[in-house]
């Protein structure tokens, strides 16, 4: 059974209102925090994973932040923010944020395996992508920071929503930033290169998941996902059905 973070107001009326608790905040002061069927929800950032803050030249942290069949749905501003971190994910459903469903700002390496990132976000006109990845941020002295992101990858996911661009990235030099897509499905006007391949790109007026206005996001009959993947290390779904 799943574990729940979301606000203290349980009645119905508050059951989808954004942004009524503030984050889970994951520094360095634990090792590879793993967060098993967990769903946060309603937050203003669902979980926030960085090295100190106010270490203005931080390396990249050897931590690792572990999600394996969690939810992060509803936040008012981001699902799931990164800066110089390391996250390993498998079977992640994050959905519906006022902002960014993931935002990477500086280095680190993350590594998404089944993951769906969809962001149909009901309270408002949205003008920034479900993903986006920036090699730099802005120090607490007001400084620009640039990192090498040495992995940015996915494979078997999905990076959908309801405008055209839903996956961005942002380089400074001399830093870098690596990504590599495979066997996905895509929503983006961004011209993808380097590591990709056997993606499904922009798939046109078609149904994507079964009913995602009542946060069903598992695949429609019909859509091109379907039997998309390739065979990985995740037997199972989150509903614990085997993936063939």
């Amino acid at each position: 059974d799943p574990v729940t973070f979301q606000g203290t107001r349980l009645d119905y009326s508050f059951k989808d209102v954004p942004g009524q608790w503030d984050r889970i905040w994951v520094n360095e002061g634990s090792v590879n925090n793993v967060f098993n069927y967990a769903i946060v929800k309603n937050a203003y950032i669902g979980i926030q994973a960085e090295t100190l803050p106010f270490e203005p030249n931080t390396a990249i942290s050897s931590n690792k932040l572990i999600l394996n069949n969690c939810e992060i749905h509803n936040s008012s501003a981001v699902g799931l923010m990164a800066t110089n971190f390391i996250i390993e994910s498998e079977n992640t459903l994050i959905t519906n944020c006022g902002q960014y469903n993931f935002l990477v700002t500086g280095g680190g390496r993350y590594i998404f395996n089944h993951a769906t990132i969809a962001n149909y976000w009901p309270d408002g006109v949205r003008q920034t992508p479900a993903v986006h990845a920036q090699n730099y941020y802005q120090d607490i002295n007001g400084n620009i920071q640039v990192r090498n992101i040495d992995s940015l990858n996915f494979k078997n996911s999905i990076i959908y929503g309801n405008i055209d661009n839903e996956f961005t990235t942002e380089i400074i030099a001399p830093g870098t930033l690596n990504y590599a897509i495979y066997y996905s499905l895509l929503k983006t006007t961004s011209g993808l290169s380097g590591n990709v391949g056997n993606n499904i790109q922009n798939p046109g007026n078609t149904s994507i998941f079964a009913d995602y206005t009542i946060h069903n996001y598992r695949l429609a009959w019909n859509s091109p996902a379907q039997n998309a993947g390739v065979a990985s290390s995740v037997f199972f779904d989150r509903d614990g059905v085997t993936r063939n």
